[in-house]
């Protein structure tokens, strides 16, 4: 049958990609791996996380990369819950993380490197018994906010879906959650929110009692933000707080803010504000 000319019109060659034969089979030999790979993710059983070792874990960060092999463990971790020893520990997995991340080539763009030391103090400030919702921003894998969400009943939060956790990386969310829930005697992580740190303009942050933030300097609008629109918050962040422009009326609020060295981030220092509207000073006030 001969085929008209007519009927292959422009929109129809737009579609046509040219390709060496070299790239096309390289393209299939990629197909072909990944749905081998998918296959096999789906076929394993249950990770056994109480005797899972760091040589299982660098063969299956290289075989099935970052992502499947970091699902396997929250499902293991929500399933079987959290090991007292081991390399699946809380207190490991932030860096069992970290260093799947080095070996997959990536980076922690977007994070300020803090002590746990300096974290711990940060989070400190939060004073969560006092707080009916909680919003996580920048965090990471944050195990201070664990402990705290331990030490202040945070089960109730959890039930009440008032826990949200924002990050410019999703994989990295999902750990913190499951941490959170599996901690919490959960067996899903489905009642913590998560929302990529790119959608905050859509984020209604007076809705939360507390922010909890972690901002580099590329995060003032946000950092102004935070302050004119939260109950109460914390923030760790690289910028000065004498650059740090603050709504007028927060002269009226409880609050504080220092700065301190800290040689791991660009700036060389780090500011530390806390501010708190529902402890207002009364304007007549001496």
């Amino acid at each position: 049958m001969k085929v008209q000319p007519q009927a292959i019109g422009s929109q129809a060659m737009r579609n046509i990609v040219l390709t060496t034969r070299r790239d096309f089979v390289r393209g299939c030999l990629f197909s072909a791996a990944l749905a081998v790979t998918n296959k096999v993710v789906a076929s394993l059983p249950l990770l056994d996380v109480f005797t899972y070792t760091m040589n299982q874990y660098t063969t299956d960060i290289a075989l099935l990369g970052l992502e499947e092999t970091w699902c396997r463990i929250c499902d293991a971790l929500l399933t079987i819950g959290m090991p007292p020893s081991g390399i699946c520990t809380t207190r490991n997995l932030p860096k069992l993380y970290q260093l799947g991340i080095e070996m997959s080539g990536g980076g922690t763009k977007g994070h300020i490197d803090v002590d746990d030391r300096v974290s711990k103090l940060v989070v400190s400030q939060l004073r969560l018994s006092a707080c009916d919702s909680v919003c996580c921003i920048n965090g990471g894998i944050c195990l201070p906010l664990v402990d705290a969400l331990l030490a202040s009943d945070g089960r109730k939060l959890l039930e009440g879906k008032r826990v949200l956790l924002m990050d410019s990386d999703p994989l990295a969310m999902r750990v913190c959650a499951t941490i959170i829930a599996a901690n919490l005697g959960f067996s899903n992580s489905d009642n913590i929110l998560c929302n990529c740190s790119s959608d905050i303009d859509n984020i209604c942050l007076s809705r939360f009692s507390a922010v909890l933030a972690f901002c580099t300097g590329d995060d003032d609008s946000f950092i102004r933000r935070t302050i004119g629109e939260c109950q109460s918050a914390v923030i760790l962040t690289s910028v000065d707080v004498n650059d740090i422009v603050y709504p007028a009326e927060s002269r009226l609020w409880r609050g504080s803010a220092m700065t301190f060295p800290e040689s791991r981030v660009s700036s060389g220092q780090l500011s530390l504000l806390t501010l708190d509207k529902r402890n207002k000073f009364r304007e007549d006030a001496a």
